[in-house]
């Protein structure tokens, strides 16, 4: 990453921190290299037991993960949502098609409805 410069570690809009979507998906990339990484950002939901035995569900916020949602893509694989003030409403998916992976960035979308327009557009155009 060269064009980036983080403040914070959780990607909150701090004065000065910035990054571009080239180094958005550089990094994206390394992440999706890694098979925990990817196994954790591609499930739509995960099931833990706390050391009391209550149970735990997570569900994440990806909507293309989740098959319930009409933004549901069999094809997408993770990988991460979110949204600030200067960034507007965004996502990074990465999704296989006819056998190859690939990874988009929706940036500064005005909605959320619109960044998942935005990437499922992006899947359905690659044949």
């Amino acid at each position: 990453m060269k064009n980036s410069r983080l403040l914070n570690p959780d990607g909150y809009d701090a004065e000065g921190q910035y990054t571009t979507a080239e180094d958005l998906l550089l990094l994206s990339k390394a992440a999706v290299e890694n098979e925990l990484i990817k196994r954790v950002c591609g499930a739509y939901r995960s099931n833990a037991y706390l050391a009391d035995g209550n149970g735990v569900t997570w569900y994440n916020t990806n909507k293309m993960l989740n098959p319930n949602d009409a933004f549901y893509r069999p094809e997408a694989t993770g990988l991460k949502t979110g949204s600030t003030k200067a960034a507007g409403s965004c996502i990074i998916v990465s999704f296989t098609r006819s056998g190859r992976e690939y990874i988009a960035a929706v940036l500064e979308a005005t909605s959320d409805t619109q960044r998942y327009r935005t990437a499922a557009a992006l899947i359905d155009s690659i044949s």
